[in-house]
């Protein structure tokens, strides 16, 4: 057993360095990075993530940062997600090769669970983008505070004919599960949604609800109120005031609508990057969909109507809860970072279903492979071609024009962002929220950064580069609009033309 167990994580080990090893040499920064590279500091007042109820992640983007001064050394940071990742492998595979094992669940299923893990797109995002980088941690913290508490529920027999049994609890598990529980929400809120994973396995071999799942769900929700009071506290404690983005929906209907359309889509579209609103990733969502409900109809002839259409509707509530974090706030926002325990949910879902239904080794063996392959193959692409390739000629290129076209005289700057479609049109990848195939100087908080960032290390004179005066526009037509005034002293920035 030993010898399969060190082989496997050898394999994922190795997928992990073929698909991401350009992170150790490649030179960019993607959005947000920018903006944590030149204002976060060990005595800065800036705080990006405390304000949305990440404490933890507060703390490791002020240390890490603090520690670099320019873009070329936040390639230094990226080792930081690669590597956790890498050493959050085996405790993933060790978890769910023991919760298979005790829910007599199909062997193949811990390996290539984790090898989708490794391929789908918010793992992409955990280690390209150094925004991103906290995902392993509460991704991981997530999944050990639902095995902590899986691994020690136990019953025991409460009466002579054996019939009752008494659930015991230990009072240290349960404190490690809020423990590990209020880590993985103080880092990244939805990656508490693995905890239910061990649980969603236990529900797909027993198929019903259980003791063991209203007993998770209790601890799961009770985990929630736990840190929402801890972070409101934090909040005043700090005298600052919380995002906007933090404040809770009232609006219940329309985030079943939001959840089936947006999220639930992502995860059954696997490791497919698509933009969200196309239709032909409408069609694929609602195939997959369809075919997995109408072959677990089939799997389940053998019990009621009744009973099929109660498994099922349960397990769809079971995924909302696991997304529970973005379905409870006013924001609307599927991004591909928060879907990571979803995304397991769905592969885990129909990777079981298809097992079930495979019923020769042989055959099943040959499915898992070619699936394995697939999405291997998809997020070696997705990686470098859908993220890096464009980011990377992006920095490259308009970099280069702003330190060959500033000199001392320069004054002011205007810069042209980029339209959304730009990667898209020029390169043909699909855009996919804020996350793929969307240009870093986009959004209108990237060029004042990026700019005075670069002017800066290529003079070495931090005055002069905060002395700019920098202005940017969505678009050449409001450019014109503003009526700039030609001038030597001012250095036009349009980086739809440089890329062109």
């Amino acid at each position: 057993m030993r010898q399969i167990t060190f082989r496997d994580l050898g394999i994922l080990w190795a997928i992990i360095l073929i698909i991401f090893y350009p992170v150790f040499y490649t030179n960019y920064f993607y959005t947000d990075d920018i903006i944590q590279l030149t204002r976060y500091s060990k005595d800065s007042g800036f705080h990006m993530f405390a304000i949305e109820g990440r404490f933890i992640t507060e703390h490791i983007f002020r240390h890490l940062f603090s520690t670099i001064h320019t873009i070329g050394q936040i390639t230094r940071l990226r080792l930081f997600p690669l590597l956790g990742w890498m050493v959050c492998i085996p405790v993933w595979y060790t978890i769910l090769t023991r919760v298979a094992r005790q829910e007599e669940l199909p062997s193949l299923l811990p390996f290539f669970t984790v090898l989708y893990l490794i391929a789908c797109p918010p793992f992409c995002l955990g280690v390209g983008w150094i925004s991103c980088m906290e995902l392993f941690i509460a991704n991981t913290t997530g999944l050990i505070a639902g095995y902590v508490l899986y691994s020690n529920i136990k019953f025991v027999a409460d009466s002579p004919d054996g019939k009752y049994k008494r659930m015991e609890l230990p009072p240290r598990a349960m404190a490690w599960t809020l423990l590990w529980g209020i880590i993985s929400l103080f880092t990244y809120q939805n990656g508490f949604g693995c905890f239910l994973l061990p649980f969603l396995l236990h529900l797909i071999s027993k198929r019903e609800w259980s003791r063991t799942i209203i007993t998770a769900m209790g601890f799961y929700l009770f985990t929630y109120l736990l840190y929402y009071g801890m972070f409101i506290w934090q909040m005043q404690l700090w005298q600052i005031n919380a995002a906007a983005r933090t404040g809770l929906s009232q609006d219940p209907l329309g985030k079943i609508g939001f959840f089936f359309s947006r999220p639930l889509a992502g995860a059954f579209r696997f490791t497919w990057i698509v933009r969200e609103d196309s239709h032909m990733g409408e069609w694929v969502y609602e195939s997959i969909l369809g075919g997995w409900l109408l072959l677990n109809f089939f799997i389940l002839r053998a019990r009621s109507i009744s009973f099929r259409l109660r498994y099922l509707i349960g397990i769809f509530c079971f995924l909302g809860l696991i997304y529970l974090p973005s379905l409870v706030v006013k924001e609307n926002y599927a991004s591909n970072r928060t879907l990571l325990g979803l995304d397991i949910a769905v592969f885990v879902l129909v990777f079981t279903t298809l097992l079930e239904a495979v019923r020769v080794e042989r055959y099943q063996w040959s499915l898992a492979m070619l699936m394995g392959l697939f999405f291997v193959g998809n997020a070696w692409y997705n990686f470098r071609y859908q993220f890096l390739g464009p980011v990377k000629k992006e920095y490259d290129q308009v970099r280069n024009y702003i330190e060959t076209q500033y000199h001392p005289g320069i004054t002011r700057v205007a810069f042209i962002r980029p339209p959304q479609q730009l990667f898209q049109d020029k390169y043909g990848v699909h855009v996919s929220w804020d996350e793929f195939g969307v240009p870093s100087s986009y959004p209108d908080w990237v060029p004042e950064a990026f700019v005075r960032q670069v002017v800066w290390e290529k003079t070495g004179n931090k005055p002069a580069a905060d002395s700019l005066i920098i202005a940017n526009w969505p678009d050449k037509q409001a450019y014109r609009k503003g009526e700039p005034t030609p001038s030597s002293s001012t250095m036009t920035i349009d980086v739809e033309d440089i890329l062109r």
